[in-house]
């Protein structure tokens, strides 16, 4: 090999490790502030930092989080552009990583399906959740989104009218919803319930709860304000 040849593919090999390096460390800057945003509730800073990044790098992880963000903050129209370039994969015999990132996207698919009174997809989509796995709450709760699936679970109760099996899992869910978003998600279902029983004191006692008047589906709740 000649020494023109030798420095050549030295060079190229200094020039690719020192791209790779400097990826690296602005990636690492990057998740630090996501991280920092997404630790104070900065939703928007965070979704704007992943929106811009996501342009220069098509990593699916920034689209999951993207899903997961535009769900969080209601932006549903939003969470549909980016989920329809996003191919789920729940086989259980695939990678262990897409499987558990495809169970998350799925149910909150399910959760925004029924809020925006999708019923007949979102019912599809449960079965198919639930279908795939013969101990889905042994799986869900494996890859950590144990609770998330019972909100699902507890729409699904809902709109099946089983109100008896809603309101158990409505007093599951109550002491481990510390996301006010999920909160109020779950007090909007559970006040269509007492609605329904006239039990107006319960109604009132929920929506007075200092934690869900002001964020992304408060409105969900308005119904009952403005009575």
């Amino acid at each position: 090999m000649s020494k023109d040849l030798t420095y050549f593919l030295l060079t190229i090999f200094i020039v690719l490790f020192a791209v790779t390096l400097i990826k690296n460390i602005i990636y690492k800057r990057i998740e630090k502030n996501i991280y920092i945003y997404l630790f104070n509730n900065d939703y928007y800073k965070a979704i704007e930092l992943i929106e811009s990044i996501r342009k220069i790098w098509h990593d699916s992880l920034y689209k999951e989080r993207l899903l997961n963000l535009y769900f969080l903050t209601n932006q549903y129209e939003k969470y549909k552009k980016i989920r329809q370039n996003y191919n789920l994969n729940i086989e259980q015999n695939q990678d262990i990583y897409k499987v558990s990132n495809s169970i998350h996207i799925l149910i909150i698919d399910i959760i925004f399906s029924y809020l925006n009174n999708e019923i007949q997809k979102a019912d599809e989509l449960y079965k198919q959740l639930t279908g795939n796995f013969e101990n889905i709450n042994s799986v869900v709760h494996r890859f950590g989104y144990y609770y998330i699936f019972l909100v699902a679970k507890f729409i699904n109760a809902f709109n099946a009218a089983n109100y008896v099996l809603a309101k158990e899992l409505y007093g599951q869910l109550l002491p481990f919803a510390f996301n006010n978003s999920i909160k109020t998600i779950i007090s909007y279902y559970i006040c269509k319930i007492y609605e329904m029983e006239g039990n107006k004191e319960r109604i009132t006692e929920i929506i007075n709860d200092k934690k869900i008047q002001d964020n992304y589906f408060s409105n969900y709740l308005d119904i009952w304000r403005n009575k």
